[in-house]
């Protein structure tokens, strides 16, 4: 199964399923459409990744490190669906190799 992205953005919740997965908050940089640099800032699981997604937009974000980015134009929220036994042992392990900016500053 792929990942899938779509651009950090109010409005485009359509594209993002209401089941569960791992997901990722990215900042990428783009030329004519081509991914030439990312940074990725947060890792994480939800039962529910439209709704997941939709927290995070808004204005008042738990997560400082979430809530500083949220209106930069180069985010993009990468989704991939996982069943809810899975979310923890992927979520942990995606957290301890790349660790993500937001997973471990200001949380």
């Amino acid at each position: 199964m792929a990942w899938n992205y779509s651009k950090y953005q109010r409005g485009l919740t359509s594209s993002i399923p209401k089941r569960s997965g791992i997901y990722a908050i990215l900042h990428v940089v783009r030329e004519h459409g081509f991914p030439i640099s990312h940074r990725i800032i947060y890792v994480g699981k939800s039962n529910n990744l439209q709704r997941r997604w939709k927290e995070h937009l808004d204005p008042n974000e738990k997560n400082p490190s979430i809530r500083k980015v949220q209106h930069s134009d180069n985010l993009e929220f990468w989704w991939r669906p996982y069943p809810l036994s899975k979310l923890s042992e992927v979520e942990s392990e995606l957290i301890k190799k790349i660790k993500p900016y937001a997973n471990t500053v200001g949380v």
